[in-house]
C-alpha cells in the first residue's frame, strides 16, 4: 500500500518524459512558456525534464490546491472582518448615545481645563444676500 504513490509518480514521470520525447508535453511547454525558454538543446535534456516534471507532478497539484485553498479560507475571513467592522461602525453611528457621551466627555475636559478649539459664532444677520439671476435672461 505504501509503494503505491511512489510507483504512481514514477509511471506519471515515464509517462510526461514518453510525452516530452514526441514532444508532445504541454506541461513542460507550459513551463517553458514561464521560464521564457525557446527549444531545448537536445533531446535527452527534455525528456529528462519531463520525467522530473511528471514524477513531481503529484507535489506540484498539492501544492496547488492548499494554495488555492489558503487563498479561499483568506476571503473568507477578510470578508467576516469587513463585516465585522461595517456593524461596528453601523452600531457607532446609528444606536450609540453619541451627544449624551459627548457632553459627558467635554464636562469632564472642562473639570480638568483642557481647552478646545473655539467655536465660531453664527452669524444671523445676512450683510449682503446672493444675487439670484433670472434664467429667462441670457447670460453675458
Amino acid at each position: 500500500m505504501y509503494l503505491l504513490q511512489p510507483i504512481g509518480c514514477i509511471l506519471l514521470g515515464f509517462l510526461s518524459a514518453m510525452l516530452s520525447y514526441y514532444n508532445r508535453n504541454l506541461y513542460v511547454k507550459f513551463i517553458d512558456d514561464i521560464w521564457g525558454r525557446e527549444e531545448e538543446e537536445s533531446v535527452a535534456s527534455k525528456v529528462g525534464r519531463g520525467f522530473i516534471y511528471g514524477l513531481l507532478f503529484p507535489l506540484f497539484f498539492v501544492l496547488l490546491l492548499i494554495g488555492l485553498i489558503v487563498l479561499v479560507i483568506f476571503v473568507v475571513i477578510a470578508g467576516i472582518i469587513a463585516a465585522l467592522v461595517l456593524v461596528a461602525v453601523w452600531i457607532t453611528e446609528k444606536l450609540l448615545p453619541n451627544q449624551l457621551i459627548g457632553n459627558a466627555v467635554i464636562s469632564i475636559f472642562h473639570k480638568l481645563d483642557i481647552k478646545g478649539a473655539p467655536v465660531p459664532e453664527t452669524q444671523t444677520t445676512i450683510d449682503n444676500p446672493p444675487v439670484v439671476q433670472d434664467e429667462s435672461q441670457p447670460r453675458v
